[in-house]
């Protein structure tokens, strides 16, 4: 399903141009035609002399968010709004730069404004869950990625996820179990699915499903697979 997803797993980032059809038709074409080349810094200086517009302000707010430089980044970004209050690139990039610096609230705030424009985003909506995980909303955060697996129900991520949070809130290690396995048959290389698996299926005592975690595991991550036999107390 094609959706307009931002990129919720990194930080904001300036990013280089592909195409030079889409280099020739933006405004700043000597700017990314200098990001192309790695000249950062010259690129960074003609930017600062741009005349003031939403493009010059997210682009900023990406280049300090890279350096780590929160208080110069919140500055643009928030100056991009600004000229473009709508612009879901810059909610994205607010959201991503507060959560990063520990301040979730901020990012739910601009999380739910994003999700205002794109209501059906699934990453959008993954990330906004994992933000209300850092709020504790555990239950919210669990009919979130509900949603998320009705529009996308081959995610490992979230499958992974809910599947930890009816672990830690509702206590039903059978349903997290078969969420699990959907999960590592999606995706049977994911060795966080199988450490988590084999766990699950350790404590429910289904012995085949842990020992063919366990050896896929071995396979894939001989160390996340020593700490397994750590946890269950059991190597083989």
């Amino acid at each position: 399903m094609e959706t307009k997803s931002r990129n919720f797993t990194q930080a904001p980032q300036l990013a280089t141009v592909e195409s030079p059809e889409k280099a020739s038709s933006s405004p700043f074409k000597e700017f990314y035609s200098l990001l192309n080349q790695g000249k950062l810094e010259e690129a960074i200086l003609l930017l600062e002399k741009a005349a003031p517009c939403w493009e010059k302000a997210n682009l900023l707010g990406c280049y300090h968010a890279e350096i780590m430089n929160f208080s110069k980044a919140e500055k643009e970004f928030l100056e991009a709004l600004c000229h473009d209050p709508d612009n879901i690139d810059t909610l994205c990039n607010l959201a991503k730069l507060y959560n990063d610096f520990f301040q979730p609230y901020e990012a739910k705030k601009y999380m739910e404004m994003y999700l205002q424009k794109e209501p059906n985003d699934p990453i959008g909506l993954f990330y906004y869950a994992v933000v209300l995980l850092d709020l504790d909303l555990e239950d919210d955060a669990y009919e979130i990625l509900k949603r998320v697996l009705v529009i996308n129900p081959t995610d490992v991520y979230v499958i992974t996820n809910l599947a930890l949070i009816i672990l830690n809130k509702n206590k039903r290690p059978k349903v997290a179990l078969r969420l699990l396995k959907k999960a590592a048959s999606i995706n049977p290389a994911d060795s966080e699915v199988l450490f988590r698996l084999a766990g699950v299926a350790w404590e429910l005592g289904e012995e085949l499903t842990f020992f063919n975690a366990r050896e896929m595991l071995q396979l894939i991550d001989p160390g996340l697979c020593a700490e397994l036999d750590e946890r269950t107390g059991r190597a083989i």
